[in-house]
């Protein structure tokens, strides 16, 4: 029997509160309950204070949890992002337009020094200075590249909101190829992944974040073709051309091209700024602290048999990549005019309501799995291959895994607090007599394995995960269909559910982007 692995059973947080919250959500709840508190304070033993602070502790909680009648959504985010997106619409922030199709130029009036080339109104002609060169998900970020052994490496450094600045460098990564294998090396790809992921969650380990991005597209003949007709005989019958050509619309039906990168996310810490000085100063030396960190981890990869081969990104093969994402019409090679500058497309967030529409052509809709979504059952390892490769017929899609690498000691802590809270609670509902739905024995057995995963000596590290899918279509009649086409995917790989992260997908689509963006 193959490596079973239970990556689901944490169908609702833990506490008084119960939920999957995110982190606004708890705010607002936490808020609702403060100013209850203020409110019994302030009315004493008053039946009409007590009332209205349970009042508004009912209406936090409602207003703040996740429901299945509202897809997985709590009722707050959804007024929260329907009014949001109604503010965007006003500051015409829904709708990105290259730097390159915007007016280059606008008319002022002219100063004292240019009143001879001003025209007759006295007004002359200016060139405009765009500021916000990439869309509203990007943020603020600035990139550099270095040259290494392998080739040029970008380099991103986020800033801006967020709590600390980090920086992130992608390389592209060739793993094994599948096929007749012996029974105990058939699991032996996943066993060195997880010992490489282990290797990078480490305290002395510069990574916190890793994201494994899974591109898709469908495999185009039309090259092929072109070379099968330069090299037909003149004779050949014409049922024969007739039947191989219906095998190749056959063929490029059902095949993909696969192309898997790896993102590593590196905060601007002290220990990267100490050992960057050993490199050089400024961005050259933080550069190739990154450099030697990347290296490293993928000789070890390799080393293990996780991956063959890999690569780093330079600007140009990474902007063909962030162009190709948005616009599946160009090549992931095609690196002529790709410019980190302007690799950005004409990106439509208001158009449709389910949907990104990239250039009036390309249809992106974004999904976000939850770790609730994922079946509390054990399943195979090599269960997720269904979304990546396992979607018939071959559709253009994404999938990105990030995690949040945690050291063994900080994730055991973790497991044995909720250990000892599902453990309290279960004993209560034995004593109540109480009949459940058997959440809390999903969640006791989620915390006791992830114990036992965790105990000293094992080797294992913790993280925290967000599992995003997006899939691109030409027509927007082929969203709803294409959806049901990935669910049904999703359900062979143990995902009960999508959530579709609709009337923002423009925000989404960061997330299925190679900069390790989506820990909820």
């Amino acid at each position: 029997m193959g490596r079973m692995v239970v990556v689901g059973g944490e169908v609702q947080s833990r506490g008084l509160f119960g939920g999957n919250r995110t982190a606004p959500e708890w705010i607002g709840l936490s808020v609702a309950i403060g100013t209850a508190l203020l409110i019994v304070l302030a009315g004493g033993s008053s039946v009409v204070a007590l009332i209205l602070a349970a009042v508004l502790v009912l209406a936090g909680v409602i207003l703040t949890t996740p429901n299945k009648l509202s897809g997985h959504r709590s009722l707050g985010a959804l007024f929260v992002e329907v009014r949001h997106k109604k503010v965007r619409a006003k500051n015409k922030s829904l709708v990105y337009v290259p730097v390159k199709d915007r007016p280059q130029t606008r008319m002022v009036k002219a100063g004292k020094k240019d009143r001879e080339r001003a025209d007759e109104n006295g007004l002359i002609e200016v060139p405009v200075r765009h500021k916000d060169n990439a869309p509203l998900m990007v943020g603020t970020v600035r990139h550099f590249a270095i040259d290494t052994p392998e080739g040029q490496l970008v380099i991103f450094r986020h800033q801006g909101k967020v709590k600390k600045s980090y920086y992130t460098a992608t390389v592209e990564v060739m793993g094994s190829s599948s096929g007749i294998r012996e029974e105990y090396r058939k699991e032996s790809g996943h066993v060195a992944r997880g010992q490489y992921l282990a290797r990078l969650a480490r305290r002395q380990s510069l990574v916190t974040h890793i994201q494994t991005l899974a591109r898709a597209v469908p495999m185009d003949s039309a090259d092929h073709l072109l070379w099968v007709k330069r090299r037909v005989a003149q004779n050949v019958p014409r049922i024969l051309l007739e039947s191989y050509g219906e095998l190749c619309e056959t063929t490029r039906s059902r095949s993909e091209q696969h192309r898997t990168y790896e993102t590593f996310r590196i905060p601007g810490s002290a220990a990267l700024y100490r050992r960057a000085e050993a490199y050089g100063s400024g961005d050259e030396g933080i550069g190739q602290a990154i450099y030697q960190e990347i290296r490293s981890a993928m000789a070890q990869a390799s080393m293990m048999g996780s991956i063959t081969n890999s690569r780093p990104l330079g600007p140009e093969a990474m902007a063909a990549l962030l162009r190709h994402l948005q616009d599946p019409d160009f090549d992931i090679d095609d690196y002529d005019g790709a410019n980190l500058m302007d690799c950005w497309q004409h990106l439509d967030g208001a158009a449709s309501p389910i949907s990104l529409v990239v250039n009036d052509h390309w249809h992106i809709r974004t999904g976000y799995v939850p770790a609730s979504a994922f079946s509390p059952a054990p399943i195979p390892v090599e269960a997720l291959e269904a979304i990546i490769s396992g979607i018939q017929p071959a559709v253009v899609h994404s999938v990105s895994m990030v995690m949040e690498l945690e050291d063994a000691r900080s994730a055991r802590s973790k497991a044995r607090s909720d250990a000892a809270m599902d453990r309290a609670t279960s004993n209560k509902v034995s004593k109540s007599g109480v009949v459940t739905d058997g959440t809390e024995e999903v969640l006791m057995g989620a915390s006791h394995q992830r114990l036992l995963d965790l105990k000293p000596g094992s080797g294992h590290h913790g993280a925290a995960y967000g599992l995003y899918i997006s899939f691109a279509v030409e027509d927007a009649n082929e969203i709803l269909s294409t959806t049901d086409i990935v669910e049904a995917a999703a359900s062979d790989a143990g995902i009960e559910f999508i959530d579709w992260l609709d009337h923002r997908n423009d925000l989404a689509l960061i997330t299925t982007m190679p900069f390790t963006r989506g820990i909820r």
